[in-house]
């Protein structure tokens, strides 16, 4: 892979260390610098992808002379490759408002948080865009609270899908308990997003985060609330899951770890799968077999109703501080977790799959030395993971994005599992590749290689179809 003067690297190259079963398959696609970053940008803070779309926050920077004013970076899948196309600012600029500390993109719609506006109120800012793939996004909509407070924190734990939009408020007071946080909920309705409930913890606790961190899949909302003493533990945390029904987004489930310590904070980062069934929730405070705050990532599943914990997941190699469960992804049968203090101030990723109903680790993912708190922040998507590097030369900060991690022969669309929502995917792939890649731009074609002579040709079909009913499989 070569990089050239503007600082922005592509195509595929090995990385840099990999520990596990996938090295001949998990990629580095592209090393993301844009050639205006300044130092203290921080590119990286926040990372939010969906298709050909990546958004990198880039909070801290100070632009025209504004103190961390912050700004975040679009990058598009053009021509085969990653390219930066738009700077995105609020149309308020102000001093320490760390404009995309939080970022969501979904379809058309982008929200980043300027997190620290008026004096830590907080505000959201969303943008659109009508054309192509390509063209320009435009600031839309400024979302505040009524009746803001400087600790409201209004903007954290963004989440976003076709017309819900999460944001939460970590230092708002509710009915159950003074600060004890909330996360709002907004519906679109045509070209503006109306505000249709504050969800909080029934029983909260002051201070608890809630809002932190936030995911959505259909109907079920998961929200993180880092600090939450359950069991009488401080700040154990919780991920609380809330479900829309007749009435309302009501609460279903508060899921605790089985071991709950002080200081673990569950919940400082939060996923869910497509399917809402599935639940990772980190804990970067846990400690592992005497190595404190190495970290801990929960994973919990629905089954007949009823949620409970399957796994603990904890990086092979645990350290003291690592912080693992930093940051956390799910897609299907595959979890990434980020630990990005891991080497002490490196970085690192782990990936886990899903095998036989247990989870277990794959690989673990690391870069070149002195790449600094790489995996601070991260974002999964069918074959492809971003993860962001924002303290890497001199705080100006980079966006990493792999490709491969999807490993479930026969998985043409890049949901995690082999089943009949492939086929049409399979055949596409046989007769149209670039369409393929055009309606699948995270997945890798390869998948459907199912005879393993190194392509996708009609040599595959019968062996895709006798893996889909329960035969041999690659």
């Amino acid at each position: 892979m070569t990089c050239f003067k503007a600082r922005s690297c592509f195509g595929l190259m090995m990385i840099g260390s990999v520990v596990g079963s996938l090295q001949a398959q998990i990629m580095q696609e592209a090393l993301l610098i844009p050639n205006n970053l300044v130092q203290s940008d921080t590119l990286g803070y926040h990372v939010a992808f969906d298709g050909p779309i990546i958004l990198g926050g880039a909070p801290f920077g100070t632009h025209g002379g504004v103190v961390q004013a912050g700004r975040a970076f679009i990058f598009e899948f053009l021509g085969g490759v990653w390219q930066h196309t738009q700077v995105l600012r609020p149309s308020r600029i102000q001093q320490q408002a760390f404009f995309g500390i939080e970022a969501a993109v979904h379809g058309n719609t982008i929200v980043v948080s300027g997190l620290g506006e008026d004096n830590r109120a907080g505000a959201v800012y969303l943008y659109e865009r009508s054309g192509a793939i390509g063209g320009p996004w435009a600031e839309t909509e400024r979302k505040v609270l009524v009746s803001r407070r400087s600790i409201d924190l209004f903007g954290g734990g963004l989440s976003l899908s076709d017309d819900i939009l999460v944001v939460g408020s970590v230092g708002r007071a509710t009915p159950s308990g003074s600060e004890t946080g909330a996360s709002f909920i907004y519906e679109r309705s045509g070209s503006t997003w109306n505000e249709i409930a504050m969800l909080y913890p029934a029983v909260g606790t002051p201070f608890g985060n809630f809002g932190f961190d936030s995911a959505i899949a259909g109907n079920k909302i998961m929200i993180g609330a880092l600090a939450d003493d359950n069991r009488g533990v401080f700040r154990a945390g919780a991920a609380y899951v809330f479900e829309l029904t007749g009435g309302g987004w009501t609460e279903n489930a508060k899921l605790i770890a089985s071991d709950p310590i002080d200081f673990a904070e569950l919940g400082m980062s939060v996923a869910t799968d497509r399917a809402g069934t599935t639940v990772v929730a980190g804990a970067p405070g846990a400690p592992v077999e005497g190595a404190g705050e190495a970290g801990a990532a929960y994973v919990f599943e629905r089954n007949n109703g009823t949620w409970e914990q399957v796994a603990k997941l904890s990086a092979p190699d645990a350290t003291p501080g690592a912080s693992f469960g930093q940051a956390v992804a799910i897609e299907g049968n595959l979890i990434i977790v980020g630990a990005f203090l891991d080497g002490g101030g490196v970085g690192a990723y782990y990936v886990y799959r899903r095998n036989a109903g247990e989870w277990v680790f794959d690989t673990k993912i690391a870069p070149p030395p002195a790449r600094l708190t790489y995996a601070w922040a991260l974002a999964l998507q069918g074959d492809r993971a971003v993860i962001g590097a924002p303290f890497h030369s001199l705080n100006e900060g980079a966006l990493y994005v792999y490709t491969g991690l999807a490993a479930t022969p026969g998985d043409m669309n890049c949901d995690g599992a082999f089943n009949g929502g492939d086929i049409d995917p399979f055949f596409l792939a046989l007769g149209a590749p670039a369409v393929y890649a055009a309606q699948f731009p995270n997945c890798n074609i390869l998948l459907g290689d199912m005879n393993g002579d190194g392509s996708v040709n009609g040599g595959d079909i019968d062996p895709f179809f006798a893996c889909l009913g329960g035969g041999a499989c690659p």
